[in-house]
């Protein structure tokens, strides 16, 4: 072995050397002594020159098809040996009401566990494996969604795959009792992380939409869980899972052929009932208000900092049909924000308010993060801070200040630039993979009926202005707060606090540590 890797090294050593030989690399070295100066732009003299594919000019338009039952067919075509097609459904907690409480997410963990043709989870990851492709099912506020990536020819089998696990899944008691199981687990992850973000995510939409709508939780509650039965399941499948509230979608398939096959495979699948559905369609009703859990989260980990979750959310605009959405995600991404672990580099934030005015500033704030949940008819902007327990009044004051002091400074350009063309980029990169291109097109089609193509977004963000961010801000800070803590918050700021904070800014002041600086 030993003498067989010394002729291969041997062997690299004498092609580096051939290598270094040939005419084409004689420019490292030309009568100037160095070719570096040379722009990129500019070929090198010798050299053979480029043949480049020139652009094609081809850009896939989306379709949509409205079958009879009322079922949506939307796609759009692309390039490549793989497609993905799935299923969008208008049914999630916001839809449950008080009868199906937590049944989205037992459901969840039921996805792709068996079917009437596919009887067991083995059974369906061998057919996926035939199918060269995965699955993957998320059940969010609002919205279900259901996914496959397959190769091209086998979109018949995927569809069927689909129709299969979405309208005749499995539901045996042994397979909704490992399902709560599953759930119970989740619970019991959450109390083993210092920054349980699902837990965050759910008590901050609680405070804002106070048990309405887009208030109710996205984690199925323990005392909830020996009430879910199979019954239950089968009744929130037939009340929800209707063609009127469900689009497929696919990227990377045939329009006609995608209808062909939807109408062969789901069709049949419907229920024939004509019983109105028990879904919870009331439109969101912001209450705003305050939730504070007492929980311990260093206890399994010793070497951790003792530390408490503060989140303040103010009301954010609808994705649809409202003028205010665009630049209130110019503000996100303005405001930025992350961890005073960040390890930094490009489009990390790191020029971001709460990056350079929050974190860089004070030692103590161990994260400072602006987030935004938004929604077909509402939506949460976030400022979420960790810091130790007895910082939370200094917290508070820091992030309502960086929010509310907005109004009433002027926006550098290159500050406001640079938020822009940072969601601008964030919004190209992610249409480059086709899993978010389907999330995209079966989310648009669901709401509008229609996709507004990505182009057209890129100009409105281009068309923000500092105006466009004053007016957002105002709207924000105009209506009542909704607050939240996770942790030890016996030291948490009271509500009132908050209001105050946000309406009466420090203007012209500037927070540094426990004390407030002209």
């Amino acid at each position: 072995m030993a003498a067989r890797m010394a002729l291969v090294h041997g062997s690299s050593r004498h092609a580096v050397r051939i290598a270094l030989q040939r005419p084409c690399c004689r420019y490292k070295s030309s009568s100037s002594g160095k070719i570096i100066g040379i722009p990129l732009t500019n070929p090198i003299d010798g050299l053979p020159k480029v043949v480049t594919v020139p652009p094609s000019g081809t850009k896939f338009a989306s379709e949509v098809t409205t079958l009879p039952s009322g079922l949506r067919v939307a796609s759009v075509d692309a390039f490549g040996l793989h497609c993905t097609v799935g299923v969008v459904i208008n049914a999630g907690p916001r839809h449950e009401g008080n009868f199906f409480t937590g049944v989205s997410h037992v459901l969840e963990k039921l996805a792709f566990g068996g079917t009437e043709k596919f009887p067991t989870r083995d059974h369906i990851l061998g057919e996926l494996e035939r199918l060269g492709g995965i699955c993957d099912c998320q059940i969010g506020r609002d919205t279900s969604i259901f996914a496959l990536s397959v190769r091209r020819d086998k979109l018949s089998s995927a569809i069927e795959l689909l129709a299969q696990s979405i309208l005749r899944p499995n539901l045996g008691a042994e397979h909704v009792e490992e399902a709560k199981r599953t759930v119970r687990f989740e619970w019991d992850a959450l109390d083993l992380k210092p920054d349980p973000e699902a837990l965050l995510q759910d008590v901050i939409n609680q405070a804002a939409y106070r048990e309405n709508t887009l208030g109710r939780p996205r984690l199925c509650p323990l005392d909830r869980l020996p009430a879910i039965s199979p019954k239950l399941v089968q009744s929130f499948i037939e009340s929800m899972f209707r063609p009127e509230r469900m689009v497929i979608a696919a990227v990377g398939a045939s329009h006609q052929h995608l209808v062909e096959l939807v109408t062969q495979n789901f069709q049949p699948l419907f229920p024939k009932s004509t019983k109105a559905s028990e879904a919870d369609d009331s439109i969101s009703q912001w209450t705003g208000g305050q939730i504070m859990v007492k929980k311990e989260l260093a206890s399994a980990h010793a070497d951790f900092p003792p530390l408490a979750h503060l989140l303040i959310g103010l009301y954010a605009p609808s994705h649809v049909e409202d003028q205010d959405f665009v630049p209130s995600c110019v503000l996100n991404l303005l405001m930025g924000g992350g961890g005073s672990f960040s390890a930094g580099g490009p489009g990390k934030g790191m020029f971001s308010r709460l990056y350079q005015r929050v974190l860089n500033r004070h030692h103590w704030v161990f994260s400072a993060l602006a987030l935004q949940h938004t929604y077909s008819d509402g939506g949460v902007f976030v400022l979420h801070g960790a810091a130790p327990p007895d910082r939370l009044q200094e917290l508070a004051k820091v992030l309502c200040n960086e929010i509310a002091i907005l109004p009433y400074e002027k926006i550098d350009n290159e500050e406001l630039s640079r938020a822009k063309r940072q969601l601008q980029s964030t919004l190209m990169m992610n249409l480059e993979t086709r899993p978010v291109i389907f999330e995209d097109l079966g989310r648009q089609v669901l709401a509008r009926g229609r996709r507004i193509p990505p182009e057209q977004y890129y100009d409105m963000i281009e068309k923000v202005t500092a105006d466009d961010i004053v007016r957002v801000v105002h709207r924000m800070i105009n209506n009542i707060p909704a607050l939240a803590g996770v942790g030890d918050i016996s030291q948490a700021p009271k509500y009132q606090d908050i209001i105050e904070m946000l309406q009466k800014p420090a203007t012209k002041k500037r927070f540094w540590g426990s004390k407030v600086f002209q």
